[in-house]
């Protein structure tokens, strides 16, 4: 073997020994192979990933992982991506979000016969691997994307996507808290106060209750669980019930749906509240938690007179306060 044949030889197994980076957060099982490996392994959080290792998240498992220049990647559930480099991506299915650190040199993301390049940017990339859609939305920055069939920019506020590697026309992404709702778990389970969770619900709450049928901002606080019940409760004790009576009453069925029997009396504060929607709804959320109606029918919540059914509440949960309360770890 020739001296430069070795070099190179050398120089890859270094670059492929060079770690990219790390889990830094899952919410389950993450696992990794290395390049063309037959078997994975678990992963866990803070081990070194190679150059060139795989990444899976199976069902009901998200992971952020902190690329080693400061990239941030958070990855979805049932995704598998190949980082071959620091700044060199594979999206073989699924979907994640990366936000890029400053400086450097541009991104490369590849999804089958997708390639974008992206510099100083926030980005979504998802591919579906059966109907061979890939999909870039383009949060912040900007990108060149390329396919089969040409290649165009795309700019900050722009999803575009590629079918069987035929690219169409970028269109506005619109709300990209829409699209990213699979994040909030993420944020969540970083902190239940992130910085950025908390701006995501506050543009949610700003567009709560006004969707019908389904309100893909209540499936938003519910994909949360009862981490949303906080932050929905302290908006109902600070909003106007006048004037906020259909998101009030969309906040409080969330609250009532998930929140744990220990809350009960917060939500028999608001039996007294002027709309009978969110009357209704505490009352509802109240049968829930207890197993209890006292007699009063969701008839009986949106009338005017419930004074009675207040004061009943009152010393029901007086007598009972025992049982509600949250067993102490």
């Amino acid at each position: 073997m020739s001296h430069g044949i070795l070099a190179l030889v050398v120089a890859l197994a270094v670059a492929q020994d060079r770690p990219v980076g790390k889990v830094a957060l899952a919410t389950g099982t993450v696992e990794t192979k290395a390049g063309d490996a037959a078997s994975w392994a678990a992963l866990a959080p803070g081990v070194e990933i190679p150059a060139g290792s795989w990444i899976r998240t199976p069902a009901k498992s998200k992971a952020i992982v902190t690329v080693s220049d400061g990239t941030e990647l958070r990855v979805d559930e049932n995704t598998e991506i190949l980082l071959e480099e620091v700044r060199k991506i594979t999206l073989k299915s699924g979907r994640f979000w990366g936000r890029l650190a400053a400086g450097g040199v541009p991104m490369q993301l590849r999804a089958d016969r997708t390639r974008a390049e992206t510099a100083g940017s926030i980005f979504e990339l998802r591919h579906d691997i059966g109907k061979k859609i890939t999909g870039l939305i383009m949060i912040q920055g900007k990108a060149n994307v390329a396919s089969r069939k040409g290649h165009q920019d795309l700019a900050q506020g722009y999803g575009c996507e590629t079918n069987d590697g035929v690219l169409n026309t970028p269109d506005q992404a619109g709300d990209i808290i829409l699209p990213t709702l699979w994040l909030n778990e993420l944020l969540a389970a970083r902190s239940k106060d992130d910085p950025e969770l908390l701006k995501r619900m506050e543009i949610m709450l700003e567009n709560l209750g006004f969707f019908k049928p389904v309100d893909p901002y209540e499936v938003g606080f519910r994909g949360l669980g009862e981490r949303s019940v906080p932050y929905l409760l302290a908006y109902l004790k600070k909003s106007d019930p006048t004037a906020e009576g259909e998101r009030r009453a969309a906040a409080l069925k969330i609250i009532g749906d998930l929140a744990s029997p220990a809350l009960a009396p917060e939500l028999a504060t608001l039996l007294k509240d002027p709309e009978p929607e969110v009357r209704a709804a505490a009352a509802r959320g109240l049968k829930r938690m207890t197993g209890q109606d006292l007699g009063f029918d969701e008839a009986y919540w949106k009338g005017e007179q419930v004074e009675k059914g207040g004061a009943a509440w009152a010393d029901w949960l007086k007598n009972n306060a025992a049982k509600l309360e949250t067993p102490k770890k």
